[in-house]
């Protein structure tokens, strides 16, 4: 095969189009089996990071994105956009809401290996997403550590 194994991934960012993180993640994979890759596999690791907050980011703001097109495609009244944006408005912060997804996360995945709801073959994907929850929950609170200090 002369190509194509990532769907050209490469290319897609020369054209400005974003991956998703599950593409980022097969990249990752297969970064890790090369000699030598340690700065790049720790790139590629921070842009999957970096995809997941700004897809959190961009789910937080689908009202508000989908309220304005709605208004400027004469379907919605200037209040209902106003509405929408008081309330994004008066929403806890972006890392707030972000950390308390994790928290989340981290407790659903703990209740589901407490139960032992997942089978032989999916308990590798599991870990991976465990610890890609705990990750994240830790990158945040030093996030939050160094924004609260002056």
């Amino acid at each position: 095969m002369s190509g194509g194994s990532f769907n050209y991934l490469y290319s897609r960012v020369n054209r400005g189009e974003m991956p998703s993180a599950r593409q980022v993640e097969h990249m990752l994979a297969a970064i890790r089996g090369y000699t030598g890759s340690g700065a790049a596999a720790a790139d590629t690791a921070l842009v999957i990071r970096k995809l997941r907050e700004a897809a959190a980011l961009m789910e937080g703001l689908a009202d508000v994105w989908h309220d304005v097109e709605w208004h400027h495609s004469g379907d919605y009244l200037m209040e209902t956009v106003l509405a929408t944006l008081a309330e994004y408005e008066s929403a806890p912060p972006y890392e707030d809401r972000l950390l308390h997804a994790c928290r989340v996360l981290y407790r659903h995945l703990k209740t589901i290996q407490a139960n032992h709801r997942y089978t032989v073959e999916c308990a590798a994907e599991f870990r991976q997403e465990r610890d890609e929850a705990l990750e994240t929950v830790r990158e945040l609170r030093k996030a939050l550590d160094r924004k609260d200090k002056p």
